[in-house]
């Protein structure tokens, strides 16, 4: 029994490893009567129950993210995401054919960082203060990048391949750039009649223009009260601009 599988047994499935004879263990395992630590946690997080939550400012916002994430690449566009409940251990993300599991600790700002602090969760947590906008792009590039990895273990049963491609390098930097490019606390107000204001907070761009004396392009596309529900599910425009 290898160290990862012990550590498996002891911190995620809450279990003390026995070892089990060969004799025992092919049999046991030729009928479906046990399973790897891997495959238990496959099981688990495949049974356990989705997550019906009410969204949150910080939830909706980690899943519009992850959802365009997806919409940039064929491979991942048709992937529906599922998020389940589980143990504080689990699994965090599974692939299973085109449904992309997805532990809910990475729905809130604290659980999603307790492995994984960034300075503001340090911040947030010396302070005592609790986030509610989400602004942790590395939150959504986590769950991209374990997505990749499901999707290279997918290339290596079919091709036997172990090396990944330079779309998935690159898918990683667009990920990335359209993360930072993201408008966050959009608002609207009327100032005078027949006028619409619209402001928004765009770090990316702040940076791009004190640093570079660049002026970042955003478009508003305005609609119809009537079609609202249909434009809040558009993930991404491009008309020479890539954005979220």
């Amino acid at each position: 029994m290898i160290t990862q599988d012990i550590e498996i047994i002891r911190k995620s499935l809450k279990k003390e490893p026995i070892r089990l004879a060969g004799p025992v263990w092919g049999p046991l395992k030729r009928y479906g009567l046990v399973r790897t630590p891997q495959e238990q946690q496959h099981h688990l997080l495949i049974n356990a129950l989705d997550c019906v939550e009410e969204d949150n400012v910080y939830s909706a916002d980690v899943k519009r993210s992850l959802k365009a994430a997806l919409a940039l690449d064929p491979r991942t566009s048709a992937v529906t995401l599922k998020f389940k409940c589980g143990t504080k251990d689990g699994l965090d993300l599974l692939l299973d054919k085109l449904d992309l599991l997805i532990h809910e600790k990475w729905l809130d700002f604290s659980s999603s960082h307790e492995k994984t602090p960034c300075s503001l969760s340090t911040w947030a947590t010396e302070k005592g203060i609790n986030i509610e906008s989400f602004s942790c792009n590395h939150v959504v590039t986590r769950l991209f990048d374990l997505l990749l990895t499901e999707l290279t273990k997918v290339r290596e049963r079919e091709v036997g391949s172990r090396t990944l491609t330079r779309s998935d390098d690159s898918l990683r930097v667009t990920v990335q750039e359209n993360l930072d490019q993201m408008p966050r606390l959009v608002e609207a107000s009327t100032i005078e009649p027949g006028e619409i204001k619209v402001t928004w907070t765009d770090l990316d761009g702040d940076r791009v223009s004190r640093l570079h004396g660049l002026e970042p392009q955003c478009g508003i596309v305005l609609h119809r009260e009537s079609t609202c529900s249909n434009k809040r599910l558009e993930l991404l425009r491009s008309n020479g601009m890539s954005t979220f």
